[in-house]
């Protein structure tokens, strides 16, 4: 390509400083907080309860699901997991156990043990939109329910309901076939309006005595931990979405030449690196705005945890040729199609090293002054407190507060095969 390695300017190590909330003692949140619900008076010994384990990387999870089926054993409970994750998992119930797994959820790690299956059960139809509504059949056929998820802005949509307790209810226990029709729904009528109406059939039909409602910090820390009453989860959920908005991390300037990510996968984002982080969004709905403007993304790698599902990749301008070698495409498939999302699983031009995708980007920018450009590294979108910035945006962040220069400039640091070396 036209450019070499030394138009590339020179990086500067930086920190930005994030809302930083962290419980620090897990248990004893979970325990004040079932408390004050009473559950002994709904909860009664020998019932069944169905906790919702989800395909996110929720900090914590294993121990939040451990905690929660301790304190249901306490009442004499019998609670167990379920994944709810929609068709996540190459949609086969072994392949979500094992995305379950990959999350630390396991049968050892939280002493509780996972019954899966993809088969749903009809359950009802909403009264507004006349929508059949479907349901995991371990978690019909359990006494009691409680959703367990982190409330976050979603990568697809706005609302007042976004990624939270509603859409574990119906899309994670939908499973495949629900998620499918969910999104199918929700392209007719909004999601947040599919979200509110299926969630409320869900508690009509099914004791949900609480939801548990997790939301985290800049620094992915776990931050509010609240057992919500069943016939509150939807108001409060509500008000929650505005605090989680608060404290989700952000790039410190908006607008960018240039943004390289280390690494895209499902336990960071729903789709892959967060589009709230991002600014991509490419979807047909058109119910989702952002003010971020990256020019040129170039991802480099995709976690071992996704196993294989790149959906998000369709996001990305640039990739490298072994991200691509690394994905499930059947796994990526099924997910972008079931949700409706076949722009997110769109493979962009793709190259043996990072080199040759970054010198991609930079000859798709049109006329600019290399040492003038804009560029931020970051390891991920979910991790967002250390980050790399080139030097006209290093002279920028040195007159902020909300960034601090950790080093002096260094050139790109590529190794002998054209690939770059992280600093994050």
């Amino acid at each position: 390509m036209a450019y070499q390695i030394q138009e590339l300017p020179e990086l500067v190590p930086a920190e930005q400083k994030l809302v930083s909330r962290p419980i620090a003692d897990i248990p004893a949140a979970l325990r004040e907080t079932f408390s004050r619900l009473k559950l002994e008076n709904t909860i009664k010994p020998g019932d069944s309860v169905a906790l919702t384990g989800g395909s996110r990387g929720i900090a914590n999870i294993a121990l939040i699901l451990k905690e929660t089926a301790r304190y249901l054993r306490s009442l004499g409970a019998v609670p167990f997991i379920i994944p709810a994750m929609g068709s996540h998992g190459g949609a086969t119930a072994q392949g979500q156990v094992e995305v379950l797994a990959e999350n630390g959820i396991t049968e050892a790690s939280t002493g509780t043990p996972i019954r899966a299956t993809m088969e749903v059960l009809e359950i009802g139809r909403t009264r507004d939109r006349d929508m059949a509504v479907y349901l995991d059949r371990y978690a019909w056929e359990a006494d009691h329910i409680i959703p367990i998820n982190r409330i976050k802005p979603h990568t697809k949509y706005k609302g007042d309901l976004e990624s939270g307790l509603c859409k574990m209810m119906c899309i994670g226990l939908g499973k495949y076939f629900g998620a499918r029709h969910y999104h199918h729904c929700a392209l007719a009528y909004g999601f947040p309006e599919v979200l509110q109406s299926a969630s409320k059939l869900v508690m009509r039909e099914k004791s949900v005595p609480l939801g548990l409602a997790i939301v985290e910090d800049g620094y992915d820390q776990t931050a509010v931990l609240e057992a919500i009453p069943g016939e509150r989860i939807v108001p409060r959920e509500k008000e929650l979405l505005k605090v989680a908005k608060e404290y989700i991390p952000g790039l410190p300037f908006k607008e960018i030449d240039i943004l390289i990510v280390d690494w895209m996968g499902k336990e960071i984002s729903g789709a892959g690196m967060d589009s709230n982080v991002t600014g991509r969004n490419r979807d047909i709905m058109k119910r989702w705005h952002s003010d971020q403007e990256v020019k040129r993304l170039f991802v480099r790698d995709i976690t071992p945890s996704s196993m294989g599902n790149g959906i998000g990749i369709g996001m990305a301008d640039f990739t490298t040729e072994r991200l691509v070698n690394s994905l499930n495409l059947k796994k990526t498939y099924i997910n972008g199609i079931s949700t409706c999302y076949p722009e997110v699983i769109m493979i962009p031009p793709y190259f043996k090293t990072d080199q040759e995708s970054l010198e991609g980007c930079m000859n798709t920018l049109g006329l600019y002054d290399p040492q003038q450009l804009r560029l931020i590294w970051i390891r991920d979108t979910a991790h967002l407190s250390r980050i790399c910035l080139s030097r006209a945006l290093a002279r920028q962040a040195a007159e902020r507060e909300d960034l601090i220069l950790q080093g002096e400039p260094f050139p790109f640091p590529f190794d002998d095969q054209g690939n770059l070396v992280s600093p994050l």
